[in-house]
């Protein structure tokens, strides 16, 4: 069996390294093009626009960086034509600044190890990680990510390709309801979700298994395998 995990608040606190890596950015924003940081979109704004990134790819559109879309788009609200180049400084150093703020839950190295001693573990994320950066480089027996594979979760061509190459029943863990549960099951996979916010679970969603980390994850597999 393939234990099939994302990313981003399922294994490392992605939204707080990106919030706080978002105000250094603004800084930066405000420098490259010369005007005030009040100029410059807000965090919040700045996560919409990513958001809304995210949106056309799971609509199915092809994006190489969506990190760099998301920039491009806020120089543009701002009135600033900038260069390609000033937009991949941006862009570059936004992924270099969340990356050296990310750091991996403090479970997630020991469970995977342990998990791999049993199962094939793969990492399927919709962002572009540094896996090095965040000192998860060597705990993956595959990874795959939307911006090689040219598709994005919830594509089900996605789900399928990654079942197809790992060759075995596949479990998602994940805490995204969409991309990591009901994106899943659709494919015919099993899925867990990881709840770390106490969210309410809708009642036409119904996870195999439910945790609020990734502790009692191997107890929860074994259950799943039946």
């Amino acid at each position: 069996m393939t234990v099939v995990f994302d990313g981003g608040q399922t294994l490392w606190d992605f939204d707080g390294a990106a919030v706080r890596a978002l105000g250094e950015t603004r800084i930066a924003i405000a420098r490259a093009t010369g005007m005030s940081v009040v100029s410059v979109p807000s965090i919040e704004q700045l996560l919409k626009l990513r958001r809304e990134v995210g949106e056309r790819m799971r609509a199915g559109a092809r994006v190489a960086c969506p990190r760099r879309d998301a920039f491009t788009a806020a120089l543009k609200l701002m009135g600033d034509d900038a260069s390609p180049e000033t937009v991949d400084h941006i862009t570059e150093f936004f992924i270099s600044r969340r990356h050296e703020m990310c750091r991996p839950y403090l479970e997630s190295v020991p469970i995977l190890t342990a998990l791999r001693e049993t199962y094939a573990v793969v990492l399927l994320t919709n962002a572009n990680p540094h896996l090095d950066r965040i000192g998860l480089r060597d705990v993956f027996d595959r990874v795959f990510c939307a911006e090689e594979v040219g598709m994005a979760k919830p594509d089900q061509n996605l789900y399928r390709q990654v079942a197809e190459a790992c060759g075995t029943a596949m479990v998602s863990v994940g805490d995204s309801l969409v991309d990591d549960v009901l994106g899943p099951q659709r494919a015919g996979w099993r899925a867990v979700w990881i709840n770390r916010d106490g969210l309410g679970l809708p009642h036409h969603v119904k996870p195999d298994a439910v945790l609020n980390s990734l502790g009692g994850l191997d107890t929860a597999l074994k259950t799943i395998v039946g």
